[in-house]
């Protein structure tokens, strides 16, 4: 799964797609959050659910490294070589 925020609906964003399509069967799909909860009735229940639980505690995000936004320099780095399992967060200090 690749992430990949704009900031305006005009933004241009490009990337090698060979680089995604090596596994069979594989494809690229666009998610629109507002389309998704727009088109799919259970979506809205299914994010509050997942919401709920993250509030309560008790969903695991396997955050695997935090660190302050300002430095991202060390969580690239450990996300290039495999230096955590998981995610890594930066918080916007």
């Amino acid at each position: 799964m690749v992430n990949i925020a704009t900031q305006d609906d005009d933004e241009t964003v490009s990337f090698r797609a060979k680089r995604f399509d090596r596994a069979r069967g594989a494809t690229i799909y666009t998610l629109n959050l507002p389309g998704e909860l727009a088109s799919h009735a259970s979506v809205a229940s299914d994010l509050a659910r997942l919401c709920a639980l993250a509030a309560d505690g008790r969903l695991d995000g396997q955050a695997g490294l935090e660190s302050s936004w300002s430095q991202p320099g060390p969580a690239i780095d450990a996300l290039l070589n495999r230096r955590i399992g998981g995610k890594a967060v930066l918080h916007i200090d």
